[in-house]
């Protein structure tokens, strides 16, 4: 083989001929680009980091696999951790790296589609009055006008329920004028409102 002790210039290409060839970087040849016998290739060090002064394309015509044995995947902004995506026990776990922040969805026009906040509440557009949120014993569904419920039937029947309403409500009407409860007149209506 050829042995060079100092620094070589090459002006153009650079052929190994051979499949599996094998480059080596540092003293202890710890850094490999390796041919992997066909038409791909390996690199293999600790760690392994990529500077671009612009924008970083990964283009695959296939698939583009992230295989990360740490378990993490963490997004960074110049150095800050901002979010993390984490395998526990099988649970794909998506994490906000920054505290007090939200995980924001958006349609592609960038108009807000819902929020996770970081009150434990899940909002939709854009933090307005509508957010579903738990406490671990009681589900708040809290809206700015109305809940609309769309489905045939609303089923409570799996165990006693209690239906408890404000002492503020005035009245609850179950298909208009057919059966109506008016708590301020102390009065439930049949065929009438």
């Amino acid at each position: 083989g050829l042995s060079v002790v100092k620094s070589a210039v090459i002006g153009d290409d650079l052929d190994l001929l051979s499949d599996s060839a094998i480059l080596n970087m540092g003293a202890g040849k710890d850094f490999t680009i390796t041919h992997d016998g066909t038409t791909g290739a390996t690199l293999a060090g600790t760690p392994i980091s990529i500077n671009s002064t612009g924008d970083l394309t990964l283009d695959s015509s296939t698939d583009i696999i992230l295989d990360a044995d740490g378990a993490d995947i963490i997004f960074k902004d110049a150095g800050t951790a901002i979010g993390k995506i984490s395998n526990s026990s099988s649970d794909l776990v998506i994490e906000n790296e920054v505290d007090a922040k939200d995980i924001i969805f958006k349609q592609y026009d960038g108009s807000e589609v819902c929020r996770m906040a970081d009150d434990r509440r899940l909002y939709f557009f854009d933090k307005g009055g509508e957010y579903i949120s738990s406490d671990g014993s009681d589900l708040t569904i809290a809206a700015g006008t109305a809940v609309n419920i769309t489905a045939d039937v609303l089923d409570l029947s799996d165990a006693t329920k209690d239906v408890t309403l404000n002492s503020a409500v005035d009245a609850i009407n179950f298909d208009t004028n057919t059966l109506s409860i008016d708590a301020s007149n102390n009065r439930v209506g049949i065929g009438t409102a």
